[in-house]
């Protein structure tokens, strides 16, 4: 008897024992779910003082608008560029500001661009100036004055304006390589094998490129120019010959307010003798005839035939210089040289 007595106590606990486990089953499958629905919760609240403070700095940016159009002596303001002179490298910019309270027959007005003060005649309903503005700068508009019976109010306008992107696509060009080199005698035999990625941007004129090329100058002559082809075929086979199984973009060879890319690669062997410098440049051509080049490499061996390594120049997301059809230069670029 106590020997049953002694089995059914411990069935008894084994059954306790089972019964607790799923309790504390239950219990952990409860602590989770209320652990995911605070965080759940904490999610949501966070979220809405994000969207909260997010609405707070808006409303706070109308209000400084508004404020600063109230504040504002002038209603509206604008320019309008017209036909660039290629051959002077200047542009004729249009400039129109209305203040909100004037008298046309005693209100006079003028503006201050670069340093240098400019009339302004009443036209339409609009103070207006025309200037002549370079071409390759950027221009500052900084202020503009009314006066009238002894009496000068201004305005601030704080303007940059850069003509150049309006009227020229901007062309970058960056070159990764691999290298190996060796000197015989006095010369150096050097290899490169990379990816030219040439990025054409464009901010609103339509652009016909027409041609790019790889130009070879050695001491500041050109020695050699390679044609690239720019057809779609073409520019996926040099994008594979880098990474097997990519493709180049769809081409845009007319750019539209908008950018693409250009590929070329290059595996090639350069031997230039000591003393001598050799670039590597791309060059592309618009439909206009003006030439955009992008320094991408150096190789410059001193009169041992040793590659100079001391303080090496490399260039990364280099910006063109551009040149007329007739190759003088229209703007030189401040590449992004290192080393």
């Amino acid at each position: 008897m106590k020997k049953n007595t002694a089995t059914i106590t411990a069935a008894i606990a084994c059954v306790l024992v089972a019964i607790c486990f799923i309790q504390i089953g239950s219990m952990r499958q409860e602590l989770t779910s209320l652990r995911n629905d605070l965080s759940s919760q904490l999610g949501f609240i966070q979220s809405n003082i994000q969207s909260l403070s997010s609405r707070i700095q808006n409303l706070t940016s109308d209000i400084q608008i508004k404020l600063e159009e109230q504040a504002s002596i002038i209603s509206s303001s604008d320019y309008a560029f017209g036909t660039p002179d290629i051959d002077a490298r200047t542009v004729v910019v249009q400039f129109s500001v209305t203040p909100k309270i004037y008298d046309p027959a005693q209100t006079a007005a003028r503006l201050v661009c670069n340093g240098e003060t400019y009339p302004m005649l009443l036209a339409d309903g609009n103070f207006q100036a025309d200037i002549e503005l370079p071409l390759f700068a950027v221009s500052e508009v900084s202020t503009v004055f009314f006066e009238e019976n002894g009496t000068v109010r201004s305005q601030a306008l704080d303007w940059e304006i850069s003509p150049q992107s309006e009227y020229f696509p901007m062309v970058y060009a960056q070159y990764g390589f691999t290298e190996t080199g060796r000197t015989i005698d006095d010369a150096y035999i050097c290899s490169r094998k990379g990816l030219v990625m040439v990025t054409v941007v464009s901010k609103a004129l339509g652009i016909d490129i027409r041609e790019m090329s790889l130009l070879e100058i050695l001491n500041g002559q050109e020695i050699k120019q390679t044609a690239v082809d720019l057809s779609q075929e073409a520019q996926d086979s040099y994008a594979a010959s880098f990474d097997e199984g990519s493709s180049a973009p769809d081409l845009h060879l007319k750019y539209e307010s908008g950018s693409s890319l250009l590929y070329y690669f290059i595996d090639n062997d350069w031997t230039v003798l000591g003393g001598n410098m050799l670039e590597l440049v791309i060059e592309l051509v618009d439909s206009n005839g003006l030439r955009y080049r992008c320094k991408i490499d150096e190789i410059t061996v001193d009169e041992t035939g040793q590659l100079q390594t001391e303080g090496y120049p490399y260039w990364g997301d280099t910006s063109a210089d551009i040149y007329d059809s007739n190759g003088q230069v229209l703007y030189e670029s401040e590449s992004v040289k290192y080393g």
